[in-house]
C-alpha cells in the first residue's frame, strides 16, 4: 500500500490513501490512468469501475462499526488457536507438493496452506533446492502427527536417513 501511495500523486503532489485503496482493489496501473485523466487524485472525483466504486466506502463503515461495537451491539466470537507442530530446518531430497504433505498429514490441502502461510499462493510444493543453495524449510504439520511424517518421507526418498534421525531428534514445537 505504501509503494502504490507513494505512486500516487497529483501535479500539486497532493495524495490519498482513498485512492490508493481503489488501487489496491482495481489495480495500479488503471488507477493512475483515471487520476491523469480526470487530474485529481481525490478519491470521490474519480470515475471508478463500481466494485472499486463501493470499496473504499465499505472499508469506512467497517472502520467505522468495529469503533463502535457496543453502539452497534456487535460481540465477535472468540476464534480458538489453530493447533498445529513444527518441523524446523527440513532439507528436502525432491519437492513435497501441498497435497501429498496433506494426505500423509490427514488434513486438506486448505489446512496447510493456512498454517504454513509463508509457502506463496501459487506454489504448490515445498522445493528442495536452488541452483547453487541448499533450502530448508519450516514446515508446519497438524499436531501429533509428526513421527508418522518422518517415517513417511524417508521412506518415500523425500529426506535421507540423517535427515529423518536429526528431525526425529529435534523436539517438534507447537
Amino acid at each position: 500500500l505504501k509503494f502504490m501511495y507513494d505512486r500516487i500523486e497529483d501535479s500539486s503532489g497532493k495524495r490519498s490513501w482513498l485512492t490508493t485503496a481503489a488501487a489496491f482493489n482495481a489495480g495500479l496501473s488503471k488507477i493512475e490512468r483515471r487520476t491523469e485523466t480526470y487530474g485529481t487524485v481525490n478519491y470521490w472525483d474519480l470515475k471508478l469501475p463500481v466494485e472499486t466504486e463501493d470499496y473504499a466506502p465499505r472499508w469506512i463503515a467497517l472502520v467505522v462499526i468495529d469503533a463502535n461495537r457496543r453502539y452497534y451491539d456487535l460481540v465477535l466470537p472468540s476464534i480458538p488457536p489453530i493447533d498445529f507442530d513444527s518441523l524446523h530446518d527440513v532439507q528436502l531430497a525432491k519437492d513435497l507438493s501441498v497435497s501429498l504433505l496433506a494426505a500423509l498429514t490427514h488434513s486438506s490441502v486448505k489446512f496447510i496452506r493456512c498454517i504454513n502461510g509463508s509457502l506463496p499462493l501459487r506454489k504448490d510444493a515445498f522445493s528442495a533446492s536452488r541452483p547453487s543453495s541448499v533450502v530448508t524449510h519450516t514446515i508446519h504439520i497438524p499436531s501429533g502427527c509428526a513421527s508418522s511424517l518422518i517415517r513417511e518421507l524417508k521412506s518415500r526418498a523425500y529426506i535421507s536417513e540423517e535427515e529423518a534421525k536429526r528431525l526425529n531428534g529435534a523436539r517438534v514445537s507447537g
